[in-house]
């Protein structure tokens, strides 16, 4: 909303996002890919230890979302024909409470909350990485890529050398500051940090994927090719 109302020039989001922005007139543009992962923990009375054991079962997630998007590719890569009942809990702390009260058999959230689900228990199923899933980007509004392309040259810069750190120094040099920055679980603490790369952008066929998805439940009215997407700052 902020960044409809051009109180924000940029943000971090997802390719699903983009279409949509664009399929409603308000063009962002992606300049790099983020390293996010997304996963589904079954809950530990569930019995469920593998993506097949979800079928009939609830999971709860937020629809028509990335992390929707994400359960759909899990399943359908599972190679098996199965149906799941998603169930709309739009709040990811509703979602861990509903899975630790065994009051659902399965969620699908974002790192850090994958961590926090398995530390009080569940049982990981699939991460989104494990199908080389990345659909996180950065995203900048048309008017800011016209008129600030120093401004996100210079924010790529830092975010390059913030790369280079994380690389080079254990994360209890800086995990403890992130957690409290963000309000994260404590559980944040034991994630696993993805390996963190200098900014780029993201593949033309996890683009594709995103738009394909969005058209098949129609959520826009046509695909936007890759090249209408995308900014390169440098």
């Amino acid at each position: 909303t902020a960044l409809f109302a051009n109180s924000l020039d940029g943000t971090i989001s997802d390719v699903l996002a983009v279409g949509l922005a664009h399929n409603g007139g308000f063009p962002v543009y992606i300049t790099s890919m983020t390293h996010g992962k997304y996963g589904i923990i079954a809950s530990k009375d569930s019995g469920i230890d593998t993506v097949a054991g979800l079928n009939g079962k609830d999971i709860g997630l937020s629809l028509n979302t990335v992390i929707e998007f994400m359960t759909d590719m899990v399943i359908k890569d599972s190679g098996t024909d199965i149906t799941v009942n998603k169930t709309a809990v739009p709040k990811i702390p509703s979602r861990l409470e509903l899975l630790s009260n065994n009051q659902i058999s399965a969620i699908a959230v974002p790192e850090p909350y994958v961590t926090a689900a398995v530390s009080s228990g569940g049982t990981l199923l699939k991460l989104s990485t494990d199908l080389g899933i990345n659909p996180g980007v950065f995203i900048f509004t048309k008017a800011t890529t016209e008129s600030k392309k120093k401004e996100i040259k210079d924010f790529y810069d830092a975010y390059n050398k913030a790369v280079d750190y994380i690389s080079t120094h254990d994360k209890s040099e800086f995990m403890p500051a992130v957690i409290e920055e963000m309000a994260l679980p404590a559980a944040a603490n034991d994630i696993e940090l993805p390996k963190y790369e200098h900014a780029k952008l993201p593949d033309e066929a996890t683009v594709a994927s995103g738009m394909e998805w969005l058209l098949s439940k129609e959520l826009i009215k046509e695909t936007f090719e890759y090249k209408n997407l995308v900014f390169n700052y440098d």
